[in-house]
């Protein structure tokens, strides 16, 4: 993951009307690689689902317990744990 601006080149970022501080480039074939699919097999849902599926299982999956206030006003606050997805 990279913070900021993902561009190839730092110029390009002036040419944009809107953009999101996340935008990420990906290179397409590689990324089916990981799941063991190719251009040509995309669309065959039963067939992508089961290649997400296997991928998902591989990566390591982690739950992090954050706190979130809510404030009503007057110094009143309430904590609410939480574990964001």
């Amino acid at each position: 993951m990279v913070e900021g601006l993902a561009l190839p080149r730092e110029e390009d970022e002036f040419a944009l009307t809107y953009y999101s501080t996340n935008t990420c480039w990906v290179d397409i074939d590689r990324l089916l690689a990981l799941f063991g699919l190719e251009r040509s097999q995309l669309g065959r849902y039963s067939q992508d689902g089961r290649a997400v599926r296997a991928l998902a299982r591989r990566m390591p999956t982690y739950v992090t317990l954050k706190e979130v206030k809510k404030r009503w006003g007057h110094g009143q606050e309430d904590v609410y744990p939480v574990a964001p997805v």
